[in-house]
């Protein structure tokens, strides 16, 4: 009986050997297509990895995909997250590709060497951590040169020659009410020697030196004159010294869009946007106090021309994110589960 036994075991392991004979096990090149567009396995697991940082960004559990997180207000598993996120990101790769093909877009030589002069970059400063995710250079070259066609499309969609042309005089109209510029002094709240903040008293101080630099300008004062007369002040409340002869390099430009203003709080956002030429806008910007004053967006120096790429990105970026997004949804998908699985977060080394 036990020689039958050990007969059919070893008639077993003879037929197993003879099978992996002619062949090697090999883990997949792709993860499979979204519309007619490849999705290679190294790319697949670039996006993953990306998304799985996002995920640790959101957390301070050790185990990402165990955490329970909170992403606009909703609350899922990490595991979830990054499932979710990872599929967002290879339709958006897909979408990007199918656009750009669709309306005739080409990269340049120089778009092309820009974009394999970032993956390298990108490889140089952290090979050991891509190589050990199975993530090559060749991937991160995808990665870059998408990138670089999604920076094309808004131009191709809504610039001056695009499928969707935005008027001159419509984003005129937009940098007018979204964008803000004026000079500004920016008055110090922070030690960098030692780190710390001013306290109450001397924040109570620093801003009477505002209020007095508003009234200044109102009064029609020169920006420069007022920065050699209370920059000097206001380091010394810092135990720090200013030297007066430095105050016209002290005079700061402010151009920005309400996407960086909102970097002030709303109220200073507000504030900066809905102030008139010549007014007054004293804003907290963390380690300093800006005491700004207004000007025309457009005009002295700064034309439509100078703002365009800007300002299409800020009236349209939203837009054509959602139009990828349906585009990239609306695609078949002949995504091979086997192959994801195969390249579970799981594994992900961070």
């Amino acid at each position: 009986m036990k020689n039958k036994r050990f007969a059919a075991l070893a008639l077993a392991a003879l037929l197993l050997a003879a099978l992996l004979a002619g062949c090697t096990f090999k883990t997949p090149a792709s993860v499979g297509k979204i519309g007619d567009v490849e999705i290679p396995a190294g790319l697949y697991l670039l996006l993953q990895y990306n998304v799985y940082g996002r995920a640790e960004g959101l957390t301070t559990e050790e185990d990402v995909l165990k955490a329970a997180l909170t992403v606009d207000g909703e609350d899922i598993s990490g595991q979830d997250y990054v499932s979710r996120e990872t599929l967002k990101a290879v339709e958006n790769y897909a979408a990007v590709e199918i656009l750009f093909a669709e309306l005739g877009g080409s990269l340049t030589e120089e778009e092309l060497a820009s974009a394999d002069g970032y993956a390298e970059t990108l490889w140089a400063g952290s090979q050991e951590e891509f190589a050990q995710n199975g993530i090559g250079l060749a991937s991160l070259r995808l990665w870059m040169e998408n990138s670089a066609r999604a920076g094309k499309l808004l131009e191709m969609v809504y610039g001056k020659d695009g499928e969707q042309p935005v008027a001159d005089t419509e984003l005129t109209a937009f940098i007018d009410e979204n964008y803000a510029r004026g000079s500004y002094l920016a008055l110090p709240l922070l030690d960098y020697s030692t780190y710390t903040v001013l306290d109450e008293e001397g924040d109570s101080q620093m801003k009477e030196i505002a209020d007095e630099i508003k009234a200044g300008l109102l009064a029609g004062e020169p920006m420069a004159a007022l920065a050699a007369e209370y920059l000097p002040k206001a380091y010394e409340l810092l135990g720090q010294g200013f030297d007066a002869a430095n105050a016209e390099a002290a005079v700061g430009s402010l151009l920005a869009p309400a996407s960086q203003l909102a970097q002030y709080g709303e109220q200073a956002q507000s504030d900066l946007l809905s102030a008139k030429p010549g007014d007054v806008v004293v804003v907290d910007a963390g380690i300093n106090r800006l005491v700004c004053q207004m000007q025309e967006v457009l005009g002295d120096g700064v034309t439509l021309e100078d703002l365009r790429a800007s300002a299409l990105s800020e009236m349209k970026q939203e837009e054509l994110d959602q139009a990828l997004a349906e585009i990239g949804e609306g695609q078949p998908h002949a995504l091979d589960q086997g192959a994801m699985d195969r390249y579970s977060p799981k594994n992900i080394k961070p």
